[in-house]
C-alpha cells in the first residue's frame, strides 16, 4: 500500500527535478544570448557552434550560424539547412531556403519543387514568406508543375503587400526577359485569380500592349 508520505516525497523530488531543469535551461539560454551578441562574421562559428544540439536553443543556433555563413558553398548550405529542418520541420522560411540552396547547387528541379511544396504546407499564410516564395518560384516558372504554379500565383497575390518597390521592379524585370509563352501563362493565371490580382498584371509589366490605330 502506497503511503501518503511516500507520495509527498516523490512529488517533492519531481518538483526539485523540474526546478533544476528549468534553471539549467535558463542558464543555457542566457549564455546563448551573450554568444549571439558577441558573434560576427568571423567569430560566429566559435561562439555559436557549441549550442547546436542543446535543447531548446539548438534550432536558433543553427539559424544564426546559417545567417553568418558564407553563401559561396551551396552544397554545404543545403546540408546545413537540412540539418536545421530536422530540428524545426515546420519552418516554412527554412524550406524555402532549402529550395534556393538546392537550386544553387544544381540539384534536380524535382528536389527544388519538393522543398517549395513543403514551404507552402508549413507557411501557407505568412506574407513575407509568400512574397519570397513567389519571387523565387517565378524565376523557375517553366520548370515547375501546374499545381505548384497555381500555388506561386496565390503566394504572389497574398504576399504582394510585403514586396517593396525595388523588389516589384526586379520581378517585372525578371519576367520581361522570359519568353512570350511564359509571360502569357503568368498573366492568364493572374486573370483567373480575379479581383484579388487586380493591379498585379500591370505592375509586373504583363498587360498587353495597346495598338494605336493609324490616323
Amino acid at each position: 500500500m502506497i503511503r501518503v508520505r511516500d507520495i509527498r516525497f516523490a512529488t517533492s523530488l519531481l518538483v526539485l527535478s523540474l526546478a533544476g531543469a528549468a534553471a539549467l535551461i535558463g542558464l543555457t539560454a542566457a549564455r546563448f544570448g551573450i554568444a549571439q551578441v558577441r558573434a560576427d562574421g568571423d567569430s560566429a562559428a566559435s561562439h555559436l557552434k557549441n549550442f547546436v544540439g542543446q535543447a531548446p536553443i539548438s534550432g536558433a543556433a543553427r539559424r544564426d550560424l546559417l545567417a553568418f555563413a558564407a553563401p559561396d558553398d551551396a552544397v554545404r548550405r543545403a546540408e546545413d539547412i537540412a540539418a536545421l529542418l530536422a530540428e524545426e520541420p515546420l519552418s516554412g522560411a527554412a524550406w524555402l531556403d532549402l529550395a534556393a540552396a538546392r537550386q544553387a547547387s544544381r540539384q534536380a528541379v524535382e528536389q527544388v519543387a519538393a522543398a517549395l511544396v513543403l514551404s507552402n504546407l508549413t507557411a501557407p499564410r505568412e506574407a513575407h514568406v509568400m512574397a519570397a516564395r513567389a519571387a523565387f518560384g517565378l524565376s523557375l516558372w517553366e520548370d515547375l508543375p501546374p499545381n505548384l504554379r497555381r500555388t506561386l500565383v496565390s503566394d504572389l497575390i497574398g504576399g504582394w503587400g510585403e514586396v517593396d518597390v525595388g523588389a516589384r521592379r526586379a520581378l517585372a524585370a525578371g519576367l520581361a526577359i522570359k519568353g512570350d509563352a511564359t509571360r502569357e501563362q503568368v498573366r492568364s493565371a493572374l486573370l483567373l485569380a480575379g479581383k484579388p490580382a487586380a493591379g498585379l498584371i500591370e505592375a509586373l509589366g504583363l498587360a498587353p500592349e495597346v495598338e494605336v490605330a493609324p490616323k
